[in-house]
């Protein structure tokens, strides 16, 4: 009877142990939306990537900026879908080679930092292709909202009384 107890109370022990550690892992978030603008979403990751950008792109320039980096980050981000959107719309044509050009140059650039593919992809939690969708993807909407940003100031007409 004793060792019954035990070996009930044991399995049960070991039960409790797998299913606190399942349920642990289901607990993880990997992302989550921060913002949705049209049919794109701001992911959080997008956002500290950006906001990782910008600390360089400043300490580059030797500038200490006063604004918070992560509401610049998403400020940007934000301007850059609602632009994407709206040239999707607008029925907007980009250059797709110069894209897969700059996309191509980005990820061989990531790979030599990192040092080979392998290290790359560890860092990065992703496979190479998923690696190098999320960067077709982030150029490919900066073209759309810089050609549609460089048609509206084409519009602008500025006149000497103006100023």
């Amino acid at each position: 009877m004793k060792v019954l107890k035990k070996a009930v109370l044991t399995l049960g022990c070991i039960f409790a142990f797998f299913t606190y550690g399942v349920q642990a892992q289901q607990r993880v978030i990997a992302d989550k939306i921060v913002a949705v603008i049209g049919n794109s979403a701001v992911l959080y990751s997008e956002v500290q990537t950006m906001a990782d950008q910008l600390q360089a792109q400043y300490r580059e320039q030797g500038f200490t900026p006063e604004r918070d980096l992560e509401n610049e980050a998403l400020e940007k981000l934000m301007l850059q879908k609602l632009l994407y959107n709206q040239a999707l719309l607008d029925s907007v044509v980009v250059n797709e080679t110069a894209i897969a050009t700059a996309v191509e140059e980005q990820v061989n650039k990531l790979i030599e930092q990192e040092g080979s593919i392998a290290a790359l992809e560890k860092k990065q939690h992703k496979q190479i292709y998923e690696i190098r969708d999320d960067i077709y993807n982030s150029y490919l909407e900066g073209q759309y909202a810089q050609v549609l940003q460089y048609q509206f100031m084409d519009e602008v007409k500025i006149t000497p009384g103006e100023v």
